[in-house]
């Protein structure tokens, strides 16, 4: 949460009787608080008993643009259902290239790591076969030279 967000709790039971009391004529739409509107339109859009307090609501122009909104999600349910599928699939998809190109990586250095493993354990061999050359090209140098000063 950051310092920018604000969590508001409303009982939306409570708001039973503020509707009760609008259908009653105790309270007019104009005694309701912003958030109470928004609760009402929220929970009762659906309610045939709240119709004449949803139509003074979408007088407002809040609602009406809210309305509209809501029914054209309505309307296309099945194509706005249709397309969330598709990004999902699609973010499932790159996921799995995502953790398939991680995996490469790590098995990738894995091998590495084996690899130079193995030329480190071969150089002491390698080394150890160069020596061999080297003492046995002094040791012909030496016997060639041995050859020449008996000549």
């Amino acid at each position: 949460m950051s310092k920018f967000s604000e969590i508001i709790f409303y009982e939306l039971p409570k708001l039973e009787g503020k509707v009760n009391k609008f259908r009653s004529g105790e309270i007019k739409i104009e005694n309701l608080t912003d958030e109470e509107k928004w609760c009402i339109y929220m929970k009762y859009r659906h309610e045939e008993r709240a119709v004449d307090l949803l139509n003074q609501l979408c007088q407002e122009d809040v609602f009406m643009h809210a309305e509209k909104a809501v029914s054209k999600v309505s309307r296309n349910y099945k194509w706005w259902a249709r397309r969330m599928s598709e990004i999902k699939a699609e973010l499932d998809y790159n996921q799995g290239i995502n953790d398939a190109r991680r995996e490469g990586e790590r098995k990738g250095k894995k091998q590495e790591r084996k690899m130079w493993k193995t030329v480190v354990a071969d150089k002491d061999a390698v080394i150890a076969d160069i020596n061999t050359e080297i003492a046995d090209i002094k040791a012909e140098n030496a016997r060639l030279r041995a050859e020449l000063e008996k000549r």
